[in-house]
């Protein structure tokens, strides 16, 4: 799964080219075989075709520029939790298709939610997020496209370095390599490839003794806080899934716990700015 998460990146243009059978047939296993950051919590995976989804209004033409074959639609009911949860379990998708050769782009705000929920039988607050699922188009527009994208996004697409967002002990302290289990700081390097909006990568990673904390910058920024919907957390439950898959790849077991209900008593024991939200905690 590390090889899927240093080669995935956002595709914004796709070939005509249809998916296989077998392609189909692979997305849908990875979607069956999707495991929860918490079970507890009601959050649907759908794999659509173009035209189940709505059409190119639907899935925001201004994005993509031209149809994918297939998306991947994240729904739930409003609950506490959903929008990490949404963002741990879709990741999981998205790096199978990446496994598979297959471009994918996160999307939060450039669709019709309206139009997407209608087709799903759902209320429009309950649909999330979506992703294009389909072949690269090579040519210069596919090139283009994510050149102008990227171009607009927070700091051109470049991601921050590890020691701006990782903390050992205290908020505030860099994480140094060396300081730290070998598989834990390449974990950490995987966080730190997840895809998140605008690419403003609101998260941080405290490791404090044998648990390490993933903490949501709740601030808003490029429209990441509409009502209901608080981005920053979805981007939070990628980047955690990240870190468990490599964790995992590792050979590693352990498991992310929620904190849900409990925020403000660890945000205050951890020592956090007010605007930093503890979402989970991983046992090492």
């Amino acid at each position: 799964m590390i090889a899927a998460i240093c080669a995935r990146h956002s595709v914004r243009r796709y070939s005509p080219e249809p998916l296989s059978e077998g392609e189909w047939a692979a997305l849908r296993r990875a979607v069956a075989a999707v495991e929860p950051l918490d079970g507890s919590l009601e959050v649907h995976l759908a794999l659509l075709s173009f035209d189940e989804v709505g059409g190119r209004l639907a899935v925001g033409a201004l994005l993509t520029f031209n149809p994918a074959p297939a998306y991947l639609v994240l729904h739930a009911p409003q609950q506490e939790g959903r929008m990490e949860e949404a963002g741990f379990r879709g990741e999981q998708v998205i790096l199978a298709a990446t496994a598979l050769g297959l471009g994918t782009c996160w999307v939060g705000g450039t669709f019709s939610a309206g139009a997407v929920a209608k087709r799903l039988g759902r209320p429009a607050a309950d649909v999330l997020a979506i992703s294009p699922v389909g072949h690269p188009d090579p040519g210069r527009l596919g090139r283009l496209s994510n050149a102008a994208t990227e171009a607009v996004a927070r700091s051109g697409g470049k991601r921050k370095p590890l020691a701006s967002f990782c903390f050992r002990q205290h908020w505030g302290i860099a994480l140094q390599p060396g300081l730290v289990p070998p598989e834990v700081y390449r974990a950490l390097e995987m966080a730190r490839l997840a895809p998140s909006w605008s690419n403003l990568q609101p998260w941080y990673f405290l490791v404090e003794g044998d648990a390490v904390w993933a903490i949501g910058d709740s601030r808003p920024q490029r429209f990441n806080d509409r009502p209901g919907k608080p981005y920053y957390r979805l981007d939070v439950g990628i980047a955690m899934s990240h870190f468990w898959l490599a964790m995992r790849e590792a050979g590693h077991g352990g498991r992310w716990y929620s904190v849900r209900g409990h925020e403000g008593e660890v945000q205050e024991r951890l020592g956090l700015p007010q605007a930093m939200v503890p979402i989970g905690h991983y046992r090492l």
